[in-house]
């Protein structure tokens, strides 16, 4: 559940609280169990809405705080902008296409053509690596993280930001080929991979399944991790995965 503040009110909660216990940003970060650029730069100026499981344990450290909960506008689903986004995405598509060619669009995964969304199969690596750097010019990464690169979105910004504050060496998107097809995880570790999914969409979670069990053929020494969030869980069904939220995922990698 995330919590929308009247503006300006977030900022005031987390600065206040930082302040009343003498702690700079990080040693902030580190006692509410949160990634600190996550902190620092998101939340604090804004930029997301606060998670209620956060404001919660803020109450429990600073009981004087509450009286912030009379500045909470309204509270949403986890994930809200994304649900919001995509149905103004099918309005959008259905003005321009009309819902006969629509529907045959959505059939095709969106493509014009049926199978062209396996282009990637056969193609040499060469030719697949200058089609993916055009792609990551118009790319849809947005967030910044504190090596540098850029991330799609907040459950990836969280799992980059735990990798690199604890010095885990990784890859964000690598290339790997797989046979005669080429794909790219999340995140490659020396000894893993971790995939992250908010989605309940069966084709989605389907097409997810599909490249676990290939990670599995040709990596079967390397752990598969997929890292969801909470209301995801039940739809996540995948034999020799181990599975993780953002704030559990230490505890896994300490046990791999």
């Amino acid at each position: 559940m995330r919590l929308i503040f009247k503006k300006g009110k977030q900022r005031e909660l987390l600065e206040r609280f930082k302040e009343t216990n003498n702690l700079n940003w990080k040693q902030t970060a580190q006692l509410l169990r949160v990634h600190y650029r996550t902190l620092k730069e998101a939340w604090r100026f804004e930029r997301y809405s606060l998670p209620s499981r956060l404001f919660e344990k803020i109450l429990l450290l600073k009981p004087e705080l509450r009286e912030f909960e009379t500045e909470i506008e309204s509270k949403r689903d986890d994930y809200w902008g994304n649900v919001k986004g995509g149905k103004r995405t099918i309005q959008v598509l259905l003005e321009k296409y009309g819902k006969q060619e629509f529907a045959r669009r959505r059939k095709n995964g969106g493509n014009t053509q049926n199978g062209s969304k396996n282009l990637v199969k056969g193609m040499t690596a060469e030719r697949l690596q200058k089609i993916l750097k055009t792609l990551k010019k118009n790319s849809k990464r947005r967030l910044k993280t504190s090596a540098g690169y850029l991330v799609r979105n907040d459950l990836e910004f969280e799992v980059a930001e735990f990798l690199i504050q604890h010095s885990i060496a990784h890859k964000y998107e690598p290339i790997i080929k797989l046979s005669n097809s080429w794909v790219a995880p999340d995140f490659v570790l020396h000894n893993a991979i971790i995939e992250c999914t908010a989605s309940t969409y069966p084709q989605k979670l389907e097409r997810l399944k599909e490249k676990i069990d290939k990670y599995h053929q040709f990596y079967p020494d390397l752990e598969i991790i997929v890292v969801h969030v909470k209301r995801n869980e039940p739809f996540l069904s995948m034999p020799g995965v181990k599975k993780a939220t953002a704030d559990n995922l230490g505890e896994l990698l300490r046990e791999s």
